[in-house]
């Protein structure tokens, strides 16, 4: 996973789409590959949650993007350790989706 700071996301779809460029192809399918309930493990596996906070600077505040976190998980507040989960969520997902990506073993 490349861990590089920029703009911050405004929306779900921004910071997934993000991730999907840091991830190899072989971080790609171990998700894809997963179950829903075990997206918890990837937070402590290999680090996903500090990544993300990292990754998109949770720390600063980003009203816009906690806003659509909130959205998307159906959730009236989050703080920064409950967005990581949401965004993990969103981008399994968006992979299970893309049938080039749902293929791989």
């Amino acid at each position: 996973m490349n861990e590089q700071c920029g703009s911050l996301p405004a929306t779900i779809e921004e910071a997934v789409k993000r991730l999907l460029a840091d991830l190899s192809l072989r971080e790609k399918a171990v998700i894809v590959n997963m179950e829903r309930a075990d997206l918890m493990d990837l937070h402590f596996s290999i680090g996903m949650s500090m990544f993300i906070r990292r990754r998109f600077n949770l720390w600063v505040d980003n009203d816009e993007f906690i806003e659509a976190c909130c959205l998307y998980s159906g959730k009236k507040q989050l703080n920064i350790i409950d967005i990581p989960p949401v965004i993990v969520e969103a981008l399994w997902e968006k992979l299970k989706n893309d049938h080039a990506i749902a293929g791989l073993r």
